[in-house]
């Protein structure tokens, strides 16, 4: 069980940078590919860190001291102000440290990554961001990998009544939904169930899935919004502020038990590692800011072992007989963060509670965009360049200006693949979004939380991952239907005329 209560009382306390957290669910053990010098830590270069056990921390090559002058006297600053908000129990300036990611409700401590990323995202860059932790390899026996993906599956159990007003003012008792329209299905009836009941359904459906698979599933793709409606409360917030929730409802009652314990899975072939991005909602949708660095927290503390989320943005390897692949998983809600409408994470239009600040808040979220986006330019040349057969690029959203970008950078490097949600639909498309570069996206984002838009219905799709193809299988309560996507220098060795990344066949 997650202790949920703020323990302002307790000693300011420093350790660990990076964070560790269990082990993965692995088959066998690999070594990460080695390069003949690696990234320079955190507390070699930076001395304020010695302040702090350093643990894992790393940079960029190239990164020194000089290069940040101000970065010793931001990171002390930040340790400063922080033992002093936990001594005077200032909620108020605890909440910007939250927002910042320097420390969670679930961990008062701090690590050196932490302070580095929060002075780099709220002092103007006077600090480099730190590379994500990186992530031990998953490993298969087999020919081909499974990979399961679910988006948009959190459910809110005290959503707010005006938004779940199909429940005749009761909030919402199960899996969260809205009708946009004027037109409520009558209680009880198959309509009301259909969508009321999805999230469970379609956790039964997923874990009857994995429970069959053979071979077994590796890893679960999560895009993101975990915890509708609005994440995980900040300190002086209280869950159901706009349907935020503890961490113990979050990662207990909506997460482990719905899919961890469910009775279709008896084997536990759900519990691999949930690779998971943060969602729109998981920042705190357009109410009270949330506490996003929870669910990062949360990767270390897991007592199942397989929630992974070790930073904003961070690559997994997988490994299996004959080749290796690569998934980058990114941070990709900028787009979302300086509306000004009922969908803008940082103006908090729907916050019935304690406001974060609007103008730090979109900073931060810039600050993490560009980093994100240097990362993932150097990550997937490397990833060419040390031979991995695909790379598979995961965020939350499926469109917009941002990932544009993250599409930009895959036709670069030629990576082959994206897997988005938000859209709440299930489908494939041969070519992405209209200015997606002409990628093509696994859209899954009708997990059973918030509703569906599509005629697919709710549900999930599962990525046999061989040398040469891509299988894509969409599993939903409406459809089954697979697409079989070949490796591009296949198709090109197979005819000259076909496009990069157009070859499509529906089984």
């Amino acid at each position: 069980t997650v202790v949920v209560g703020l323990l302002l009382s307790l000693a300011f306390l420093l350790h660990g940078c990076g964070g560790g957290g269990n082990s993965q669910v692995t088959t066998t053990t690999t070594q990460t590919t080695t390069t003949t010098k690696g990234p320079p830590s955190c507390v070699s270069v930076f001395e304020a860190c010695s302040d702090i056990d350093s643990g894992e921390c790393y940079l960029p090559l190239g990164v020194d001291a000089s290069r940040y002058p101000g970065c010793n006297a931001g990171i002390k600053t930040a340790l400063a102000g922080l033992e002093a908000q936990l001594a005077a129990k200032n909620t108020a300036g605890l909440r910007e440290s939250v927002l910042g990611g320097l420390v969670s409700i679930l961990n008062m401590n701090t690590t050196c990554l932490q302070a580095m990323r929060f002075v780099h995202t709220s002092s103007n860059k006077a600090c480099p961001m730190p590379l994500p932790p990186p992530m031990p390899d998953l490993t298969s026996n087999f020919q081909s990998v499974n990979l399961l993906t679910l988006g948009d599956w959190g459910p809110t159990k005290a959503g707010p009544p005006q938004y779940c007003r199909c429940d005749q003012g009761h909030g919402c008792s199960d899996s969260m939904f809205q009708y946009l329209g004027g037109h409520c299905p009558a209680p009880g009836s198959g309509s009301w169930e259909w969508n009321e009941n999805a999230q469970q359904r379609i956790a039964d459906m997923l874990a009857q899935k994995a429970h069959d698979l053979s071979p077994p599933a590796v890893a679960l793709i999560n895009v993101g919004d975990n915890f509708y409606y609005g994440g995980i409360p900040t300190p002086g917030n209280k869950p159901d502020q706009f349907g935020s929730m503890s961490p113990d409802f979050a990662f207990n009652k909506t997460w482990a038990d719905v899919y961890l314990k469910n009775k279709n899975d008896p084997s536990g072939r759900l519990r691999v590692p949930w690779l998971s991005v943060m969602g729109n909602h998981d920042y705190g949708g357009a109410g009270c800011l949330a506490d996003w660095q929870a669910q990062l927290d949360y990767t270390a503390i897991d007592p199942f072992g397989v929630w992974k989320m070790p930073f904003q943005y961070y690559k997994q390897r997988v490994y299996a007989d004959g080749f290796y692949f690569d998934i980058f998983m990114n941070e990709v809600n900028v787009d979302d963060c300086c509306l000004t409408t009922d969908h803008g994470i940082c103006h908090q239009v729907l916050c019935k509670g304690s406001r974060g600040d609007e103008f730090k808040c979109q900073a931060r979220m810039r600050a993490n965009k560009d980093a994100n986006m240097e990362w993932l330019d150097v990550a997937l040349n490397q990833s060419i360049v040390e031979g991995a057969r695909w790379q598979l690029v995961v965020g939350h959203y499926m469109e917009m200006s941002n990932v544009e970008d993250v599409t930009r950078l895959m036709v670069k490097h030629g990576a082959q693949l994206y897997i988005g949600g938000h859209k709440h639909v299930q489908e494939y498309l041969e070519t992405g979004c209209a200015a997606c570069n002409g990628i093509p996206q696994v859209v899954t984002g009708a997990g059973g939380g918030i509703g569906t838009q599509g005629p697919a219905g709710y549900g999930f799709f599962n990525l046999e991952v061989s040398r040469d193809a891509i299988s894509v299988q969409l599993i939903s309560d409406h459809t089954n239907k697979t697409w079989q996507v070949q490796h591009p220098t296949l198709r090109a060795s197979q005819n000259s005329d076909v496009k990069f990344l157009d070859a499509l066949t529906v089984v």
